[in-house]
């Protein structure tokens, strides 16, 4: 979030730029021929690098999030929606089970199937009541994010469903290791709060 409001006040600082930029602009059109038209021209350019360096990074990490993918993975989006179709279809006509075994046909084919993953575990904790098993399940996500944004996620979610079956006490010695890897990172205090909050309802 502060690095999404960090890059939009970088962009609109650079049309703030441009605005004054394009203002430099016609004041050097209305003086040529005078001593001050090389002045505006200057400040013109001077003005419209600092713009493009403030627009263009934001500009490009936008386009490079909405289009590139498709632009060069055309295909992607439709060979997903074939993929998932199935079991997602069983999900909505709330054939949960059905689901969940489609989905393992999928990991069968790719264990390292992010999305089935995710997807069987929702289904599993939220419309089974098999939380243990939806705790495997985001075990294995847990283990192999790369991000970890993306791993505190998956590890608060297993300490919700811990809490949920009675297993505090789990809950509380994943917290603690967990506060032992990111010891020193931002990602501590929110650990220690959650740790703090498990302690206490013991």
């Amino acid at each position: 979030m502060k690095e999404f409001l960090t890059r939009l006040l970088l962009f609109f600082a650079g049309v703030v730029l441009l605005l004054i930029t394009g203002k430099f602009f016609l004041l050097g059109i209305r003086s040529v021929g005078t001593a001050l038209a090389l002045f505006y021209f200057l400040a013109f350019l001077v003005f419209l690098v600092f713009s493009a360096m403030l627009i263009a990074p934001p500009f490009a990490d936008w386009v490079a999030r909405k289009f590139a993918h498709s632009l060069y993975f055309p295909d992607i989006g439709r060979v997903e929606e074939k993929l998932y179709s199935l079991p997602r279809s069983l999900a909505r006509k709330g054939e949960f089970a059905e689901a969940v075994k489609e989905y393992r046909k999928l990991l069968e084919n790719d264990p390292e199937d992010r999305t089935a993953r995710m997807e069987i575990a929702d289904i599993l904790a939220g419309k089974l009541e098999r939380k243990r098993e939806a705790i495997q399940e985001l075990e294995f996500l847990y283990q192999t994010a790369e991000e970890e944004r993306e791993k505190l996620f998956f590890l608060n979610r297993m300490v919700d469903l811990l809490i949920d079956e009675g297993e505090k006490k789990r809950a509380r010695e994943l917290l603690e290791n967990a506060l032992g890897e990111w010891e020193g990172k931002e990602e501590a205090s929110f650990l220690k709060e959650r740790l703090a909050r498990v302690i206490s309802g013991e």
